[in-house]
């Protein structure tokens, strides 16, 4: 599994609270190698174009998935 890395895959912006990743960003994050089930991405600092991944933890809450996302 990969680690902090950077994927330019976001289709729209990020709006405060975050949001989950739409069936294309899905798609591309797939094709970078990732697998992929339900993710959660939030905003970095106040940019509505960059944001890190968070996917669903086994014992409940989000784990941090080290990955960073930017709008294309």
């Amino acid at each position: 599994m990969k680690y902090s890395d950077r994927i330019n895959i976001l289709t729209r912006e990020i709006p405060m609270g975050g949001r989950n990743l739409t069936s294309t960003e899905q798609k591309r994050i797939r094709a970078a190698g990732y697998p992929c089930g339900r993710w959660f991405v939030d905003r970095v600092y106040a940019s509505p174009n960059h944001g890190t991944l968070y996917k669903p933890c086994r014992t409940g809450g989000m784990d941090h998935a080290g990955i960073y996302v930017e709008t294309i």
